[in-house]
């Protein structure tokens, strides 16, 4: 069934969008037809709305161009239009948008995107904001609150302790007492350094300082005497500086590490273990230098050994008399590798570094058993440093040079 057609529309056929003629004929328009467009059979401004959009978007310059100029075809402008707004409405592509950031909704109907702002002068960052530079800065900061705890305190107690060392290795004949006199004045004066150094530590916390009182008492005890025997002419006076610097290091090492906490902690227990290992290896070359017989020696070894494996195994969460078990457990192991010793034609010093590496290797899986650190990787690496070392000091052996 077909309809019978409806009354003629009685306003004129609008052109399509993008129409030349159209485009023509709206800038062309006289006022006096503006101002007649509400008389019947004449089409209203209201009605060219959508062309009146249509041509805004197009320059000012395009609008009034000469009638010479050909009109173009109205279906090729009305494709390149179509072709404007399907651009338009097409979305943008998934690349081009951030993970798990929704894309903005768009439309055909909606306004062109703005253009990408170009940043100015004023809004480039400048160049200290840079992830280089930040990262330079936090490293600076970090070694920064890591720095060793130096106090004048500790700095004159390492100036006292140099002093007496070189009086006793420069004055001929050496005075013994020098040596036990400046033991006491330092070790007393290391007590006066930590409580004045750490005041909350000590005074308020209740923390003892005679488990950090050892280690500095045997270095001042041993080093000197060991500089006496082991260097000649102008390496005296060069090694007990060198000596006095290291008994400051471990005075600063010592107070900067008396807590678990520390930001300084690690760097000090570096140092206090280079001293301990350094005082042993001294201490066990005056057992062989003095010529101390089997027993005695094995005994004095064995001392040496619990005292320094405490200082080695020394730490905040073991109970005392734990860390007290495994240093007996290290003399043992150090006076039992003197007694073999005391069998073989080995030198004072090969002697020493040999009863060093067993003190080495002890201590260094007690430690790591103590820090739940001990695997078999820890177990294979310090076996093979034992096994390097005891051929490095055979090997020296068989050359003379030990």
């Amino acid at each position: 069934m077909t309809l019978p057609p409806g009354p003629p529309d009685p306003r004129p056929e609008t052109p399509a969008l993008g129409s030349f003629a159209a485009l023509m004929r709206m800038d062309t328009t006289e006022p006096d037809e503006v101002a007649g467009a509400d008389a019947p059979g004449t089409p209203s401004r209201r009605d060219s709305l959508p062309e009146q959009a249509h041509t805004d978007a197009y320059p000012p310059a395009a609008a009034e161009q000469p009638d010479a100029s050909p009109p173009a075809p109205p279906v090729a402008t009305a494709a390149a239009s179509e072709s404007v707004s399907v651009e338009r409405a097409a979305p943008p592509p998934a690349a081009l948008t951030a993970p798990g950031v929704p894309a903005a909704p768009t439309s055909s109907f909606s306004s062109p995107p703005a253009s990408r702002p170009v940043p100015s002068r004023a809004a480039v960052p400048p160049a200290t904001a840079s992830p280089a530079n930040g990262r330079r800065e936090r490293r600076r900061l970090d070694a920064r609150s890591v720095r060793l705890l130096v106090t004048p305190p500790a700095l004159l107690l390492g100036v006292v302790g140099t002093a007496f060392i070189l009086m006793f290795t420069l004055i001929e004949p050496s005075p013994r007492w020098v040596v036990l006199l400046g033991t006491a004045a330092t070790t007393f004066g290391f007590d006066g350094v930590l409580r004045s150094g750490r005041r909350q530590a000590f005074a308020e916390g209740g923390l003892d300082t005679a488990p950090l009182l050892l280690l500095p008492a045997l270095y001042m005890l041993a080093v000197p005497v060991f500089i006496e025997h082991a260097t000649l002419g102008f390496a005296t006076p060069v090694a007990s500086l060198l000596a006095g610097l290291g008994y400051g290091a471990l005075v600063v090492g010592a107070l900067s590490s008396v807590r678990e906490f520390d930001p300084s902690r690690h760097r000090g227990r570096l140092i206090a273990a280079a001293a301990t290992y350094f005082v042993a290896f001294a201490l066990f070359a005056l057992v062989f230098l003095f010529g101390v017989s089997q027993r005695p020696a094995t005994v004095a070894v064995g001392l040496a050994s619990v005292v320094l494996a405490a200082e080695i195994l020394r730490e905040g969460e073991v109970d005392p008399a734990e860390t007290l078990i495994y240093a007996l457990i290290v003399g043992v192991v150090v006076a039992e590798t003197r007694w073999v010793l005391h069998y073989l034609p080995i030198d004072a010093y090969a002697g020493a570094l040999t009863l060093l590496l067993a003190f080495y290797v002890a201590t260094g899986l007690l430690h790591s058993y103590v820090v739940r650190a001990l695997t078999r990787e820890v177990a294979r690496t310090y076996a093979s440093v034992g096994v390097a070392g005891v051929a490095f000091i055979a090997a020296a052996r068989v050359v003379g040079l030990a």
